[in-house]
C-alpha cells in the first residue's frame, strides 16, 4: 500500500506505516514528485538497520532489517535544488517489529543421541 503525502510542494509516496518481524527484511520504493532535482535525500533519527539507497532521479530503496522487536519511527526528508529557496517534503515512518518465532526445540536433551531401533523377525 503506498500513501500519497503532499508537504509543501514536493509530493512523497511511500508507506507511512511498515509492520515486520525481527530478523526479517523488506524494500520498498520511495518517489518523490514536484520540485526541481536534483534532490538531497536524508533519513533522520532512523535505526542503523534502516537504509536508503540508490542514486539520482526521484527515486531511492527504502530497506529495512530489523533486528529488535518494537515500536520505531524516522523520518525521512528530501529537498529539491530550487533557488533561491528550496522546497522540502517530510514523512514520518512508524516500524511496527514483532518478536521472531521461537526455535523449534528437539524434544531430546541436548547431547542425546537417538538410536535405531532393528526389528527381527524370528522363524519358527
Amino acid at each position: 500500500m503506498h500513501t500519497e503525502l503532499v508537504l509543501k510542494i514536493l509530493l512523497i509516496d511511500a508507506p507511512l506505516t511498515i509492520a515486520l518481524q525481527a530478523g526479517s527484511s523488506m524494500a520498498r520504493t520511495v518517489t518523490v514528485r514536484g520540485g526541481s532535482a536534483p534532490y538531497t535525500w536524508t533519513l533522520i533519527n532512523a535505526r542503523n538497520w534502516v537504509a536508503l539507497s540508490g542514486s539520482g532521479g526521484d527515486s531511492r530503496v527504502l530497506s529495512l532489517t530489523p533486528t529488535e522487536s518494537g515500536n520505531f519511527s524516522f523520518t525521512l526528508s528530501v529537498r529539491d535544488s530550487t533557488a533561491p529557496e528550496a522546497r522540502a517534503g517530510m514523512l514520518t515512518i512508524s516500524v511496527v517489529v514483532s518478536p521472531a518465532p521461537a526455535p523449534l526445540r528437539s524434544p531430546h536433551p541436548a547431547g542425546c543421541r537417538l538410536r535405531r531401533r532393528v526389528h527381527r523377525s524370528i522363524k519358527p
